[in-house]
């Protein structure tokens, strides 16, 4: 779990209407989705790291409880939504989440990944390709994400991931 001082940096990073990524490399598809541009040296910010709740976590339900957790200590309003909804303002963005089922990982583990895509008022559905300097609005097969529902999102071009839901987050 992230201490009070860096949660705040979080906080004060927060920007998803941001026109400029900088933090290609240091950051992932979960800190694109929450808008936190921000280097942490080696490190990026997993699931459930925020509030500490990134503990083996083996299904749906506790990748959404760590979410909520995690938004919680950013000061954030969450509901569950569906993904065409229209935004209210410019202080609410929709987030989407997926998972994979567990795989073989290549120590001979088994593990799992979640991937998030964001979508803010004046833009389309978006998302960061792990710790890369891609940031697309397409899926797997080249097409234009409208609705995450029904996007083909892989890893590595052969591991499925399944929607999980949309959820709309508030600054307070």
């Amino acid at each position: 779990m992230y201490s009070k001082k860096v949660v705040k940096k979080f906080i004060d990073a927060m920007d998803v209407n941001k026109q400029t990524w900088i933090n290609y490399y240091t950051t992932n598809c979960y800190a694109y989705a929450l808008g936190v541009d921000l280097y942490l040296g080696y490190r990026i910010i997993d699931l459930g790291e925020i509030s500490g709740m990134n503990y083996n976590m083996r299904n749906k339900d506790d990748l959404k409880t760590a979410l909520i957790f995690d938004v919680a200590r950013l000061n954030l309003n969450i509901e569950e939504v569906d993904p065409s909804i229209v935004l209210p303002d410019e202080n609410s963005w929709l987030i989407a989440m997926f998972m994979t089922s567990f795989y073989t990982d290549g120590k001979g583990g088994k593990t799992m990944d979640y991937h998030f895509l964001r979508k803010t008022k004046n833009e389309n559905w978006t998302h960061k390709i792990g710790n890369t300097n891609i940031i697309t609005n397409r899926d797997e097969h080249d097409k234009k994400i409208n609705n995450p529902m029904y996007s083909d999102i892989m890893l590595d071009s052969h591991i499925p991931y399944n929607y999980i839901g949309s959820y709309m987050l508030t600054k307070k």
